[in-house]
């Protein structure tokens, strides 16, 4: 499955760090892909450990 449809089954809910680590899967370097994803948009970040799937990715508004 492509990493857009795994993000967004998320939803638009906030979800954590860890999470996010549990969805993309087994990357050398996790925590680059996850600032890479919110360099691109894919991802909104709340506030330190915590996300959100962009709008765009999820068809609904951030809650």
């Amino acid at each position: 499955m492509r990493l857009e449809h795994r993000l967004k089954a998320l939803g638009s809910v906030p979800v954590t760090h860890g999470t996010l680590l549990s969805v993309i899967g087994n990357y050398l370097s996790p925590n680059d892909k996850i600032a890479r994803m919110t360099d691109e948009g894919l991802l909104l970040r709340i506030r330190k450990g915590m996300y959100a799937v962009a709008p765009e990715i999820t068809g609904t508004p951030v809650s």
